[in-house]
């Protein structure tokens, strides 16, 4: 068995001609018995989650990413947030092409969606948004949570907004050009550990993901995440828009494997919003709440290894 990890560009939709960084995860030792499209979160990249994209290609499943628009290696150490003014509309096309790109090399094998935090948001309205051009057997989501329906009501304003924080290209090539690396090793500054304190209980992790320089960290600049968040508001809000778990996909089942201690999930309370819904509207799903977890349950001590099987489960059962 050899695990195997090629890189490749894509180009993305948005009109800024930006190339995206993307990933390909697969055993070269058997044939994959299924695709798995994998979608990061928010100051969040592939490389982070490697782990666990490599325990699905040892169990079989060929793995797909991308860092997508204004994250990771697709604009660079240091410069998390900076992004095209489109990406609004962009990146559900993107992750719909990422998945068109794989089925064109398995057009026979069965799809599944792995997604964390954002990215979880992102893959249930790429669902809704693309029922009718996509079928994904199940998607395993983690660190989700329930906004109020009325919240896509503010998309327009936030993206006024967010295009008035940043502006693309030119904040990128400054951003690229005055860059440089911190680590401060566990010396975090305080004010920074406090900011990820609700991340994991694992302080290791959390010393990690401050200084590496994809995240939120101490190499991030917060007006350019807060732009990007602003300007890719959809991608929080059309989430859960009213009405979006009956036009949820039947045929898809939706599980979600969250931490109990989850402040962006309202400790538990936000994943069990999503599934009081998508059980009123008759939706195949399931909803596991891991103890000793909070927002990244798949680097917390106590429960990763729960998590990583039951991640094999949910694909293998459907």
């Amino acid at each position: 068995m050899a695990i195997k990890i090629n890189e490749f560009t894509m180009k993305s939709t948005s009109k800024a001609n930006v190339d995206l960084q993307c990933f390909e995860v697969f055993d070269d030792s058997k044939e994959p018995k299924g695709i798995v499209q994998f979608t990061h979160g928010l100051s969040e990249c592939t490389e982070m989650f490697m782990p666990v994209l490599k325990w699905l290609a040892e169990n079989g499943y060929y793995v797909v990413s991308m860092d997508f628009l204004g994250h990771g290696k697709t604009v660079g150490p240091g410069c998390v947030g900076i992004t095209p003014s489109d990406t609004n509309k962009a990146i559900w096309k993107d992750m719909y092409n990422l998945q068109k790109k794989a089925l064109k090399k398995y057009p026979k094998l069965p799809v599944y969606m792995y997604a964390h935090s954002m990215g979880s948001m992102m893959t249930r309205t790429f669902l809704v948004k693309y029922k009718n051009k996509v079928h994904v057997n199940a998607c395993f989501l983690s660190g989700d949570s329930s906004l109020p329906s009325v919240t896509f009501l503010l998309i327009p304003v936030a993206h006024i907004l967010g295009v008035f924080l940043s502006h693309y290209p030119q904040d990128l090539e400054k951003r690229r050009n005055t860059f440089e690396l911190k680590d401060y090793g566990k010396k975090v500054p305080i004010v920074t550990r406090a900011m990820m304190s609700w991340i994991s209980f694992d302080k290791e992790h959390r010393i990690n993901f401050a200084n590496s320089p994809y995240s939120s960290g101490v190499n991030a600049s917060m007006i350019n995440i807060l732009s990007f968040v602003l300007k890719a508001f959809t991608t929080f809000a059309s989430a859960d828009k009213l009405g979006w778990a009956n036009k949820f996909p039947d045929e898809t089942y939706i599980f979600h494997g969250c931490g109990r201690w989850d402040i962006a999930g309202f400790l538990g309370f936000g994943p069990k919003i999503l599934h009081s819904k998508l059980e009123r509207a008759g939706k195949n799903h399931g909803l596991k709440l891991y103890k000793h977890s909070m927002h990244e349950v798949h680097v917390e001590k106590e429960a990763k290894d729960g998590f990583y099987k039951d991640i094999i489960e949910v694909f293998d059962n459907h």
